[in-house]
Parts: C-alpha cells; sequence; structure tokens
C-alpha cells in the first residue's frame, strides 16, 4: 500500500486516540542592553541554541537603562546590564544574576618609570590633553597613545569606564588584537595601551589607578577602578527558557566561554 493510500487510515487512528500530538511549538527569548556584554552573551546564545533547539534566541544592543526600562514593560525577557541596578530602578519583581566581571588594565613599556596614575591622569592622557610623560611624574618624551579598533568591546568598556562616554582623542595607531598592542608597547617605550587581565604578558608593565593593583581579587572586590560587574535581569515570573539560558551563563561552562572572551568569571 503506498504512503499516500495509507494517510486517510493514520488520520482515521489519530481521530479514534483523541487526535494525534502537536509539534512542540518553539519558544522563543529576546535579550537586550548593555553593548559590551551584547557579543559575549550572543556567544553563549549560539552553544544554548544547540543544545536546545525548539529555542528561538534574538541578542540586541541598547545600553542598560534602555533595557530596564524595556524588560519592565514585557518588551524583552532578559536585560543586559553593565552596572548594578540604581535604586531607583529597582523593585519587588526585578531579579538581577552576576555572571561575570569585566576590567582594563593600563599597559607601558617596563623602562617607563610611571608605575601608578589617577583615573584622572589617565582621563586626561586618553583624552589626548596630556601628551607629555614629564607632565604625570615621568621622564621626558611624548606619550603614544596606543587605541583599539572602533568596533573592539575594550574600547567602548574604556570609554564607560575612563572617559564617561567620551572617545579616545589623539591616538597614534588603532589596533584590533591585544597581542598587537602589547607588541607596540613592549616595542616603544613611551607608548600607553590597555588590554585585559587574562592577556598580561611579562613584556609589559600594567600601571596600578589610584594606588590600586589590577589583580582578580580587586577586580572581585570592586577595589580596582576600572572594573565593573555584568549581570543579567528578568521582571515578574521569568519563562522557564530565560531561567535555563541564565542558569547556562552561569554554569561551568559557560563561565568558561565568558573567560575566553576577556571576563573575569565570578563562579
Amino acid at each position: 500500500m503506498s504512503r499516500f493510500r495509507l494517510f486517510p487510515l493514520v488520520l482515521l487512528a489519530c481521530t479514534l486516540l483523541g487526535g494525534c500530538k502537536k509539534a512542540t511549538e518553539p519558544e522563543s527569548l529576546l535579550i537586550a542592553g548593555a553593548s559590551p556584554l551584547r557579543s559575549r552573551v550572543e556567544l553563549m546564545v549560539k552553544t544554548f541554541v544547540a543544545a536546545n533547539p525548539n529555542a528561538h534566541v534574538v541578542c540586541e544592543a541598547g545600553g542598560s537603562a534602555a533595557a530596564l526600562v524595556a524588560l519592565k514593560h514585557g518588551a524583552i525577557d532578559i536585560a543586559m546590564l553593565s552596572r548594578p541596578v540604581a535604586a531607583g530602578e529597582d523593585d519587588l519583581y526585578l531579579r538581577d544574576y552576576l555572571i561575570a566581571r569585566d576590567g582594563l588594565a593600563i599597559i607601558v613599556n617596563p623602562s617607563n618609570p610611571v608605575s601608578d596614575l589617577s583615573e584622572s591622569q589617565l582621563r586626561r592622557i586618553f583624552k589626548g590633553e596630556t601628551t607629555k610623560w614629564k607632565d604625570v611624574g615621568g621622564s621626558e618624551g611624548k606619550i603614544i597613545l596606543i587605541d583599539r579598533d572602533k568596533k573592539s568591546n575594550l574600547r567602548q568598556s574604556l570609554e564607560e569606564l575612563l572617559l564617561d562616554g567620551d572617545t579616545v582623542k589623539n591616538a597614534s595607531m588603532a589596533l584590533a588584537a591585544s597581542g598587537d598592542v602589547i607588541a607596540a608597547v613592549k616595542a616603544t617605550p613611551t607608548a600607553i595601551g590597555y588590554i585585559t587581565l587574562h592577556k598580561m604578558s611579562p613584556g609589559v608593565k600594567a600601571l596600578r589607578v589610584n594606588g590600586v593593583e589590577m589583580t582578580k581579587l580587586t577586580m572581585l572586590s570592586g577595589r580596582y577602578p576600572l572594573s565593573r560587574s555584568f549581570y543579567l535581569a528578568v521582571h515578574l515570573k521569568a519563562s522557564a527558557l530565560a531561567e535555563r539560558f541564565i542558569a547556562f551563563t552561569r554554569s561551568q561552562q559557560g563561565q568558561t566561554m565568558l573567560a575566553e572572551d576577556g571576563l573575569l568569571p565570578v563562579y
């Protein structure tokens, strides 16, 4: 009997048995918020969806404040935050989950006598207002400022953490890879650049900021000034899919993925 002649019999059997089981409907999840977290979350989304083929997940940028507003209005399921929830943004129905910390190491050539700069001094350097090392307690020489590529997550982090949203001014070059920044600083005695903690190399020197050395401990405690926390937040009763995704980001696999992308895991 052909498949086409058999089909009416199958349909009749389904009717007699109370109907055939419907295919599982896809689950959707909309995530939006802090731009520096987006690319990191998108990497985890790919892995998460591979293990949950029935899930449809979209991740968009938009900023922490806007994401919280959208979350409370039900426009998104999960908000990505690059800072703690402010007192005026909090309520009984909001839950935020710490997933990682971020930090910038300001690096110079080991021959540079400067070992400690304040946030104010660094801000003037990266805004192009201070151009000579002697103006911040160093020796003679022009400051060779090394920026990162415009699409770099680290550049966005520097602008938010140090420059109050402003951009780097008068940079001598803009490099995409941390390895290239390290090589340029190694080769240039008067250079200054920035990388993440896990990219630190013996050939460069990380400056203390406001007297605080950058270490995992000072980053986790929040003592190191150029560090911040990343959260995922939900509002009201989160969907089972949202809960599963947040649990994945805090799992060993998710935390490893965040670490491989330059963030400091917290679990």
